[in-house]
């Protein structure tokens, strides 16, 4: 089986790349931020993308979930480390609907802005789940693509980072 050397979804455009010959190389790489992931396996042979990315300044390895149109999915554990982050945040009580699983207690809220990698993210959708859930049996959290709706993000195979496009960096001087 012949692998990609990435995959770019790009969100404004509404499309998305596979690319099993050219390796990704960015136009300008100082709109580009990297986040180093890993792919895993279970024992039932489905695979996972982990990402090691910033939420509200702290830094995790959460699951990219790419079907996912939400936003944040985390324990329990991992919201106390970075609620107090975060202010004006007031949970509901409530249900998330996830496919193979089925309708999970949570608490949710969206955000007014939340601080992803280098990026802001503006009306960001959160659950918080029992840190027992099985939705997160295998990681803390998982990270969905409403953060990125409005950019471009590359998973590069052969360097097994996350590209995400931004604006422009100020360099120093």
């Amino acid at each position: 089986m012949q692998r990609f050397k990435y995959i770019a979804f790009d969100s404004i455009k509404e499309e998305v790349e596979f690319s099993l010959e050219k390796v990704f190389e960015p136009n300008r790489s100082d709109i580009w931020t990297q986040y180093p992931f890993t792919i895993e396996e279970d024992l039932g042979g489905n695979t996972f993308l982990f990402v090691k990315i910033p939420i509200a300044g702290e830094e995790m390895e959460l699951q990219l979930d790419t079907g996912s149109g939400r936003g944040l999915a985390i324990a329990e554990e991992l919201w106390g480390r970075i609620s107090k982050k975060v202010p004006g945040v007031k949970l509901k009580e409530g249900k998330d609907l996830y496919p193979y699983i089925g309708w999970l207690a949570c608490k949710h809220d969206v955000l007014p802005t939340l601080q992803v990698g280098d990026r802001t993210v503006k009306n960001a959708m959160i659950s918080v789940f029992p840190d027992d859930s099985p939705l997160l049996d295998r990681c803390p959290g998982l990270l969905g693509m409403q953060f990125f709706r409005d950019t471009i993000v590359v998973l590069d195979f052969q360097r097994n980072l996350m590209w995400v496009k931004g604006t422009l960096r100020p360099t120093c001087r």
